[in-house]
């Protein structure tokens, strides 16, 4: 049987963070296209405590205090979708 811990889900890939521009109008950075679709962190860079909000194909999952935190988070939400599609024994 396979136990949760045995199964490697391959880390998010990101790209660089930008600045506000045509396509979004906060600073963002995004993922790689995965087979569940894009995640994106954005936030306001003018302002001292704001959140960065992760979004997953535009529909918001939460806010986190910073960017490493929302990356951190959505590899966890691949992972626990994975995890979901494998089935048990």
């Amino acid at each position: 049987m396979i136990k949760p811990e045995d199964i490697k889900v391959k880390p998010l890939e990101w790209s660089k963070s930008f600045s506000p521009n045509d396509h979004c109008s906060y600073d963002h950075c995004y993922s790689n296209k995965t087979s569940i679709g894009i995640f994106q962190i954005e936030w306001k860079s003018w302002k001292e405590f704001d959140g960065r909000v992760l979004t997953l194909n535009d529909q918001h999952i939460d806010a986190f205090d910073s960017v490493e935190q929302a990356k951190q988070a959505a590899n966890d939400y691949v992972r626990n979708v994975v995890m979901q599609l494998i089935e048990a024994e």
